[in-house]
């Protein structure tokens, strides 16, 4: 499951065809302002195929007097991309450089920015990856025998919310679902019995239970987030630099839950 939420989704879901092109001959400072007016933070020069790009971070710290073309730079193997690369390495490229070129089928070229982290699709990656770890918890608690696992719960969650997972269970039943105990707690109640394990929080990699109580908090605010309809931008105040941060705190989570069910440490 880990493997299709990673390949789901591709370069080419977050770029945007035929980007913005700028006369090369333009003044910096109204470069600058016609991006600004349309809310871009970058274009190409104007020109077939396109070769150049101009971004609005290189126009701000530009001489007054330049135009256009003497704040261009070359477009390079290093901006470029494949459309058919996996959204995450797109994400991952984006940490190293803020803007990137995509390599569409069909020969156009595409533009991803950093602005385009608060897209639905990279919402979307980052709440799949959180949802097949949040399956591979379920594997890892099923483990344990039925009993074993009503003991941890009683030992480790208040009598309401045991009540409120044996609710779910018994609804579950009743309409024929062949569900588990361990399925049908909450995402936060995996983890508080992933906190009160000494074997399974060495198994997924933690230190302490302090360190899985400050990542149940971080992971449960952004899967809560993205699966009401938030973005990744929206949830890290729009800053690109933590929204990078945050897909790999949740790549990283999901890796270790994966490698816990193979064995691995």
């Amino acid at each position: 499951m880990l493997e299709v939420a990673d390949s789901a989704l591709t370069a080419g879901h977050i770029a945007t065809e035929d980007p913005y092109a700028l006369d090369p001959g333009l003044p910096a400072t109204k470069g600058l302002s016609e991006l600004r007016t349309r809310g871009f933070d970058c274009a190409v020069l104007e020109g077939s195929p396109a070769e150049r790009f101009v971004t609005t971070a290189a126009l701000e710290r530009c001489e007054p007097s330049a135009v256009v073309r003497e704040v261009a730079k070359p477009i390079t193997t290093r901006e470029l991309i494949h459309g058919g690369a996996p959204l995450t390495h797109a994400i991952q490229r984006l940490k190293e450089r803020r803007v990137l070129f995509v390599l569409m089928p069909g020969g156009e070229l595409g533009i991803c920015t950093v602005a385009d982290l608060g897209r639905p699709a990279v919402g979307m990656i980052v709440l799949a990856l959180i949802l097949a770890a949040e399956a591979g918890l379920v594997t890892l608690l099923s483990e344990s025998p039925g009993a074993q696992l009503e003991a941890e719960m009683a030992r480790c969650l208040s009598e309401a919310t045991c009540e409120e997972a044996r609710g779910r269970h018994r609804e579950k039943r009743r309409r024929n679902a062949d569900l588990s105990l361990a399925a049908s707690l909450t995402f936060e109640m995996r983890l508080e019995l992933v906190r009160c394990s000494d074997d399974r929080r060495a198994r997924l990699g933690y230190t302490s239970k302090s360190s899985v109580e400050r990542e149940k908090k971080s992971l449960s605010r952004t899967r809560n987030e993205l699966a009401h309809a938030g973005d990744l931008l929206s949830l890290t105040n729009g800053d690109p630099v933590q929204a990078i941060e945050e897909v790999d705190r949740v790549r990283d989570f999901a890796d270790r839950v994966l490698r816990a069910l193979n064995g691995g440490p």
